[in-house]
Parts: C-alpha cells; sequence; structure tokens
C-alpha cells in the first residue's frame, strides 16, 4: 500500500506542512531564526501499522539542478549551511510494538509565570489530547517553588492528537516560577486525562523534575560613543549632526520612541540637560541601525534636540555625556544598556 502523510511535524509539535522553519532563500546559509531539527513524524492515520510491518519512506525528486533537487519533497529540505537534499531518499524498518512509558526528561522555565516539561517521547493530553483545558488534568501537575506548591491555571498541549509533541507548556498564573525549584505528576485517578504517548502508553508517575531559575539577564553595553558629524556651530545640535552608538550585543532595532538624554560640557557647574529622540521626522531626528542590529546612527533634524534645562553657556558643547536611555534595549532580554560599565562621552 502506498500513502501520502495526512501531517509532518517536528518532535516539538510545529506543523511542517505550514511553517517555515528556515530564514534564507533555498541554497542560502541560515540566519539567526532559523528553526534545525533532525527528525521528521508522520501521520499515516486513518492506516494502523501492527508490529511487523515492513515500512518504506520515501522523499520525492523529479528534477534536479545546480543546488540539488529542485521538485519533490526533497527540494525543501537543506541543512543550515545551505546544502538542499541532492535527490530522492528512501529509508525501510520495521514497525515495532510501542510498550514504553514517556517519561520527563527535564523542565525548562521559560518566564516568571510558565515551564516547559519536556518528555522522552511525543505525548498527547489525555485520551485524544483533550484533557488540556481540564481541572482534572492540571491537577496532575503541581510546582513547588520555595516551599510552596501549587498547580497550573493552563497547559500548552500539542497540536496534533496522532503525532503528538515531546513537551507540554504549564502556566502559573498569580504565582512566580522563576526563582526555579521543582515539578511533580501525579497521574489522575481518571484514566482518560492522564499525559499518554501516542500508543496510548500513560507517562510515569508519579515523577518529580528540578528546575533552574530563570538566568539574570545581561545588560548590553556602549562599547563606543563618538560625534561622527559636527557641522555649523562648534556646539553639537545643528541640523545634520550625528553621533553613533556601538553596543556589545545585538538590540532591538526599533527606533520608536528611543531617547537619549544627555548633559553638556559647560564650563560652568549649571550645564545643559537634552532630550534627543528618535522618528520626530520631518522635521526631527533620525535613528538608523546597521544591518548587524548592533550601531545605531543618530543625525539631528532641524528642530535639534529638545533642552529639558538650560546651563548658563547657550548651545551643547562637547563632549556630551549620556545620562538615561528610553525605549533602547537589547534583542534577547529585552534590557536597557548598563551604562555605568559604558562609554558614556560622546566626544
Amino acid at each position: 500500500m502506498e500513502l501520502a502523510p495526512a501531517g509532518i511535524r517536528k518532535t516539538t509539535g510545529t506543523d511542517l506542512t505550514g511553517t517555515t522553519t528556515f530564514d534564507a532563500a533555498r541554497g542560502g546559509t541560515a540566519g539567526s531564526n532559523a528553526s534545525g531539527f533532525t527528525s521528521v513524524d508522520l501521520d499515516i492515520t486513518p492506516t494502523l501499522l501492527v508490529p511487523g510491518d515492513f515500512v518504506t519512506v520515501t522523499i520525492t525528486c523529479s528534477a534536479t539542478d545546480s543546488l540539488g533537487c529542485s521538485v519533490g519533497g526533497a527540494s525543501k529540505i537543506q541543512d543550515l549551511a545551505g546544502n538542499v537534499m541532492t535527490g530522492a531518499q528512501t529509508v525501510t524498518g520495521t514497525a515495532q510494538a510501542d510498550t514504553t512509558k514517556p517519561t520527563i526528561s527535564s523542565v525548562t522555565n521559560l518566564t516568571a509565570t510558565t515551564v516547559r516539561v519536556n518528555y522522552s517521547e511525543p505525548i498527547i493530553c489525555g485520551a485524544g489530547n483533550a484533557s488540556g483545558g481540564l481541572s482534572d488534568f492540571l491537577n496532575q501537575f503541581t510546582a513547588t517553588v520555595s516551599g510552596t506548591t501549587f498547580a497550573p491555571t493552563a497547559a500548552g498541549c500539542p497540536g496534533s492528537n496522532t503525532l503528538g509533541a515531546n513537551r507540554i507548556t504549564l502556566t502559573f498564573s498569580g504565582n512566580d516560577v522563576s526563582p526555579g525549584g521543582f515539578i511533580t505528576y501525579q497521574e489522575s485517578s481518571t484514566t482518560a486525562n492522564r499525559v499518554k504517548d501516542i500508543s496510548g502508553n500513560n507517562a510515569t508517575s508519579p515523577q518529580t523534575v528540578s528546575f533552574s531559575a530563570i538566568a539574570a539577564a545581561t545588560p548590553p553595553t556602549i562599547t563606543d560613543a563618538h560625534v561622527t558629524v559636527n557641522g555649523g556651530s562648534t556646539n553639537f545640535g545643528d541640523a545634520g549632526d550625528a553621533f553613533t552608538l556601538t553596543f556589545n550585543e545585538k538590540m532591538n532595532t526599533s527606533t520608536a520612541g528611543v531617547t537619549i538624554q544627555v548633559t553638556d560640557s559647560d564650563p560652568t557647574t549649571t550645564k545643559d540637560l537634552a532630550n534627543i529622540s528618535c522618528g520626530n521626522a520631518p522635521a526631527g531626528n533620525t535613528c538608523s541601525w546597521n544591518s548587524a542590529g548592533t550601531i545605531l546612527t543618530v543625525t539631528i533634524g532641524t528642530t535639534g534636540p529638545t533642552i529639558v534645562s538650560a546651563g548658563l553657556t547657550p548651545g551643547l558643547q562637547l563632549p556630551l555625556t549620556i545620562t538615561a536611555t528610553t525605549n533602547l534595549k537589547d534583542d534577547d532580554d529585552g534590557v536597557p544598556p548598563n551604562l555605568s560599565a559604558s562609554d558614556k562621552t560622546n566626544d
């Protein structure tokens, strides 16, 4: 019997028939948003395999070009270096009975209120994957953090009840799991609500697995701040004046609401305090990032910086010292720069 799969998913549950996992053109090198994997699960329902069945799986290819397979299933598969599958691939095997209970392999702390429970194999939430929203299903899990035990308020279950996924996400609204602790699974007395693998084996119970605290966010730092254009007067702030800030890591490249506050080098004790805000075009200041998201260029518009408090000497005397930032944050943790460890002097 020859058939096409009814579904194709990663072991994590991602539907590969409707999700792009590669962020580059065919034959291109993967970028930072690519999602690599080494195996897929195929849904062949309503066909049922019995132990001993001989199974052949073929990834099709009906044409090739200089990159590899160009037409067929194999043309959609490439490694992270951009190497496209060269042609049709066939593997064979024999169906075997599954009698192994799934177990919790690890627990990952995602946010202050969510954890991911990782399993040794794809699982579903109860019979038919339909129990995830039931209190009886949720109460099978408890988190113990700093001596306090509580049950989840919601569960993110697999999207497919035939292929499952190797993880469940638990949400604990109203409780903080960021310090780390333990997740315990104790199966329900209602068989239909238990965690099961796709063969129907109940998950190991009871089982307790520890999880770590969320790692403290590491603030970015400004490694270099300097004026790149200073036309017109010797003071900074004329239209076309510009400076750059170089960061030690990739930043969130949105410029909406970004403000950089500076003080000038007024020779008196009363110095100018000014805000330089992005996004006030056409007359205002413009801000742009390099492609790597590590260098911000700020160019002054005709309206110039906004003076918060004036010094005794008119104008912004160089060098400028960065005293605060707003909506400037890194890409991974969303935290602002650590100015105390940064180059704050714009000269």
